[in-house]
């Protein structure tokens, strides 16, 4: 191989590496942002839903175990949201507002008495109108 093929090759390369190091930093358009990450919550919303629809409400471990995987399915979920970088206004705001989903719903898939699961459905609750102030239309609405 010649020195200017391997030196193109590595200078491709090189490019490469600083779009894609880029693109993970870049901002998102707020709209964008919504857009995704309401897709986001949407496919996890039909996951969850489809569980729901697999359990018997009486069958209590049954029920606890369906419980479990649809906080684990919003968590996960909430974990690809914010893998889709920052957007480019109210950047503050929509992390908190995430953190705030995070950490409850975490509270709600570990609460050991109905007390505290009780608690983190408030929590959770509570999440909805700022959801619908930052301009969600699926995450954090239901």
């Amino acid at each position: 191989m010649s020195r200017a093929l391997t030196l193109r090759m590595l200078l491709v390369a090189s490019v490469a590496t600083l779009g894609a190091c880029g693109e993970d930093a870049r901002e998102l358009k707020k709209a964008d942002f919504i857009r995704r990450a309401d897709a986001i919550c949407r496919e996890a919303n039909v996951a969850v839903d489809k569980l729901q629809d697999e359990v018997n409400p009486d069958d209590e471990k049954a029920f606890a175990e369906l419980t479990a995987k649809a906080f684990d399915l919003q968590l996960d979920a909430l974990d690809r949201v914010k893998s889709l970088g920052t957007p480019d206004s109210d950047a503050k705001a929509v992390n908190e507002f995430l953190t705030e989903a995070e950490e409850s719903f975490a509270q709600a898939r570990d609460a050991d008495t109905e007390f505290n699961f009780g608690l983190a459905a408030k929590r959770i609750e509570n999440l909805a109108p700022v959801a619908a102030k930052l301009g969600f239309a699926v995450c954090g609405t239901r």
